[in-house]
C-alpha cells in the first residue's frame, strides 16, 4: 500500500484541478466543444487551438489516446502560428497524459518544457499553473522542500495577478505537501502547516462560490486528524462532507466512505469500518476507480481480520488480488504475489483458531488418558524400585568409575575452550573496531554534507527538511552497525555460513551503501556488471566486510574526480571468477605492499588523498574473512600508478 501513497496523491492532484476549473469529464461538455472547431477552424486560429487544448484536457483519464491526439494536433498547430500559450497547453496536456500512463521522466520533462514556453509569454496565470504542476511533479519524486518552493512561488503570482482558481489549487497542494511531512515525520509544525493552507484554500472556494472544492477541503482536514490519530475530529469533518454529499462528485464521496472506514478502525468500531468501507467499494466499483478499490478492500480486510473473522478477510483480499490482476498499472500487478502471502498468513491464522477450538473439545479425553496412564506408571514404578535396590550398589560403583573418567575428559575440554575463547574474545575485539572503521566514513560524509546545507541558500523550512533526511542517513548507518553487532554475538567469528549468492548483487549493496562518499569526492565509481554465471558459495556478510573495505580504501587513496574501475574475469577450465576493484590512485611502495594483510594497526594506517584517517585494521580482517571462504587475493601496484585488487572466487 505505500507504494500507492505518491501515484494516490497525484490523481488526487489532477481530478481536483480539474474540480477547481470546473472542468469535470463530461460527454456533453466535450461534443460542446467538437461543435466550436468548424467555426474557429474557419475564423480564430487562437480559439481553435485552445479548443483543441481544452478537449485533450477533459479527454485525460476516460480515454488517454484521444487526449494525446488533440494534444498533438494543438501543438502542431501552435507552433505553425507561433502561439506559445497553445504551445504551453499542450505540454501540460503531454504531462498528464504521461502522468496517467506513470512515465513520470517524460512527464517531467514536458512540465519543464512548457514552463520555458510559459516564461516567455505575459500571463502569468499560466506560469503559475505550470509551477504549480511542476511541484507536483516533485511530490512524486518525493522531493518535498522543491515541490514547497514551486508551490510558493505559484502562490506568489497566482496572488498577484488575482487569479483565485490557481490561487486555491496552490494553497491546497501546499496543505496536501505539509500533509505528507507530517505523516512522515510527525512534527507539529508541519500539521500546522498543512491546517492553514488547507483552510486558506477553503476560503477561497467560498469567496468563489466553488462548492465541490469547498467540501474537498473538509474530507482533506479530515485525513490530516487521522495522521494524528484523532479519529473523532476527522470524523466530524466527514460527516460534514456527507451531510452535503449532493454537492461533491462521486469519486470524493467514495474517498470520504474509505476514510470513514479508516477512522472507525483507529476507534475499534469495526462494524461501523465494514459499513463505511464496503459503501466506498461501491462507489469506486462503479466509477472503475482502480486507487479506491484497493483502498475500501484493504480497509474492509482488516476490520474483519480485527474481528477474527479471518475466513471473511481472506475472501477480501482474494478479491482485492482479483482487481490489482485486471489493472492496467504494471505495479499493482506487483502486489498480486504481495497479496497472496498476506491471505495464506491470514488463512493460517484461521486454521490455528479451529485448531484451538478442536483442542478444547479433546481435552476431557486427554485427562481421562493422562489419569489411566499416571496410575499405571504409578504401579510400574514401585515395581521397578524393587527391581533397582537389587542393583543399586553395582550402578553407583560404575557410576563412580565413570565420572572419574568424564572428570579427565573435561578438564581437556575446558583448557581447549579456554583457548578457543581467548582466540574468539581477541577476533571479536578487532571485528569491532573494523565495524567502527567502517562505519565512521558514512558518519563523518553526512555530517560534512549537513554543514554544507547549512550553508546554503535556503528558507528555515527547507533547511530543516535537508536536515530531516540526513537525520535518516545517519539512523540507517546505525541500524547497520546494530545488524553487524548482532551479528557478531550470534556467530561464531571464527567461521563463515557460506551458501550461494550472486556475486555481483553483493557488490552492488556495497557500492549503493559507499555511493555518497564517493560523490562528496567526485570519484566515478563504476561496476561493469557481468552478463555470465556469478554464482558463488559465499558468507554474505563477511564478503560484504571484505568489499566495503577494499572499495573504502580505493576512494581513499584516490584523488578527487579519479576513477574506480570495477568488473568481472573468468578462468572457465578452472571453473573460477574474478572480481577487479582497481583504482587510479596514489599507489603504494613494494615494501609496504608485501606487509600489506600482515599488520595489525597503527603501523599500516596512512592517511588519504583528503586527508581521511584510518584505523590500519580493514585488511588483516579482509585477510581473514578471505581465508575463511577460501578467496583469493592477488595485488598489483605500483607507487603513484595505482592499485587493483584481484579476488578468485570459485563458481557453485
Amino acid at each position: 500500500m505505500k507504494k500507492l501513497i505518491p501515484l494516490f496523491i497525484l490523481c488526487n492532484c489532477y481530478i481536483l484541478s480539474a474540480l477547481a476549473q470546473g472542468n469535470l469529464l463530461s460527454k456533453q461538455l466535450i461534443e460542446m466543444k467538437k461543435a466550436g472547431l468548424n467555426h474557429y477552424r474557419l475564423h480564430q486560429t487562437h480559439a481553435y487551438i485552445d479548443t483543441l487544448n481544452r478537449i485533450s484536457y477533459l479527454y485525460f483519464k476516460e480515454n488517454p489516446d484521444s487526449s494525446w491526439f488533440y494534444a498533438d494536433k494543438a501543438y502542431k498547430l501552435a507552433i505553425n502560428d507561433q502561439y506559445l500559450y497553445g504551445q504551453a497547453k499542450a505540454k501540460l496536456n503531454f504531462s498528464g497524459n504521461y502522468y496517467y500512463k506513470n512515465n513520470y521522466d517524460k512527464a517531467f520533462i514536458e512540465l519543464y518544457d512548457a514552463y520555458k514556453i510559459a516564461t516567455k509569454t505575459s500571463d502569468q496565470a499560466l506560469i503559475a499553473i505550470c509551477l504549480n504542476d511542476i511541484g507536483l511533479a516533485y511530490v512524486q519524486q518525493k522531493n518535498y522542500p522543491i515541490a514547497l518552493k514551486h508551490f510558493y512561488r505559484a502562490l506568489e503570482l497566482s496572488t498577484k495577478i488575482k487569479d483565485y482558481n490557481t490561487q486555491m489549487l496552490n494553497e491546497f497542494n501546499l496543505g496536501f505537501c505539509y500533509a505528507i511531512l507530517f505523516g512522515k515525520y510527525k512534527k507539529q509544525a508541519y500539521f500546522n502547516n498543512s491546517f492553514k493552507h488547507y483552510q486558506l484554500a477553503q476560503a477561497i472556494a467560498k469567496n468563489i462560490n466553488n462548492q465541490t472544492y469547498f467540501f474537498t477541503c473538509y474530507n482533506r482536514l479530515g485525513d490530516l486528524f487521522i495522521l494524528k490519530q484523532d479519529y473523532k475530529k476527522g470524523i466530524k469533518y466527514f460527516e460534514t462532507v456527507l451531510y452535503n454529499q449532493k454537492e461533491v462528485s462521486d469519486w470524493e464521496l467514495g474517498a470520504t466512505y474509505t476514510s470513514m472506514a479508516k477512522a472507525n478502525i483507529g476507534l475499534k468500531k469495526f462494524d461501523n469500518a465494514i459499513k463505511f468501507a464496503e459503501l466506498g467499494f461501491s462507489i469506486a466499483k462503479k466509477n472503475k476507480d482502480q486507487i479506491n478499490i484497493e483502498k475500501s478492500l484493504s480497509l474492509l480486510a482488516k476490520a474483519y481480520q480485527e474481528k477474527g473473522n479471518f475466513k471473511k478477510a481472506y475472501e477480501i483480499l482474494d478479491q482485492k488480488a482479483h482487481y490489482a490482476t485486471l489493472a492496467s498499472d504494471e505495479e499493482a500487478k506487483k502486489r498480486v504475489n504481495e497479496l497472496l502471502i498476506i491471505q495464506k498468513n491470514l488463512e493460517n491464522q484461521y486454521l490455528t483458531k479451529e485448531i484451538t477450538a478442536q483442542e478444547k473439545n479433546i481435552h476431557l479425553n486427554r485427562l481421562l488418558i493422562i489419569i489411566s496412564i499416571s496410575f499405571l506408571s504409578l504401579v510400574s514404578i514401585l515395581l521397578a524400585i524393587v527391581y533397582l535396590k537389587s542393583k543399586q550398589q553395582s550402578k553407583l560403583n560404575r557410576l563412580l568409575a565413570d565420572n572419574n573418567i568424564d572428570i579427565l575428559q573435561q578438564k581437556d575440554l575446558i583448557a581447549q575452550q579456554n583457548i578457543e575463547l581467548q582466540n574468539n574474545d581477541d577476533y571479536k575485539n578487532k571485528l569491532i573496531l573494523v565495524i567502527g572503521h567502517d562505519l565512521r566514513s558514512p558518519f563523518a560524509t553526512t555530517l560534512q554534507a549537513t554543514r554544507f546545507f547549512k550553508e546554503g541558500d535556503f528558507s528555515k523550512e527547507e533547511l530543516n527538511l535537508f536536515i530531516d533526511d540526513f537525520q535518516e542517513k545517519i539512523l540507517s548507518s546505525l541500524e547497520m552497525l546494530n545488524d553487524l553487532i548482532t551479528w557478531t554475538k550470534s556467530n561464531k567469528s571464527t567461521r563463515a555460513n557460506r551458501i550461494p549468492y550472486k556475486l555481483s548483487s553483493v557488490t552492488d549493496l556495497v557500492i549503493k551503501e559507499l555511493a555518497q562518499t564517493s560523490l562528496l569526492k567526485q570519484i566515478s565509481l563504476n561496476h561493469y556488471h557481468s552478463t555470465i554465471n556469478d554464482i558463488v558459495l559465499i558468507d554474505e556478510k563477511q564478503v560484504m566486510v571484505i568489499l566495503r573495505n577494499l572499495i573504502t580504501n580505493a576512494i581513499k587513496f584516490t584523488k578527487p574526480k579519479g576513477n574506480i574501475e570495477i568488473f568481472y574475469s573468468t578462468e572457465t577450465a578452472a571453473n573460477n571468477i574474478f572480481l577487479h576493484i582497481k583504482d587510479n590512485g596514489i599507489g603504494m611502495d613494494q615494501k609496504k605492499a608485501a606487509k600489506l594483510f600482515a599488520v595489525f594497526g597503527d603501523e599500516m594506517s596512512s592517511r588519504g588523498t583528503a586527508g581521511e584517517s584510518g584505523s590500519g585494521i580493514g585488511l588483516s580482517l579482509v585477510s581473514d574473512f578471505a581465508r575463511l571462504n577460501d578467496i583469493k587475493i592477488q595485488m598489483k601496484t605500483q607507487e603513484n600508478g595505482g592499485t587493483e585488487f584481484i579476488l578468485g572466487f570459485t563458481l557453485v
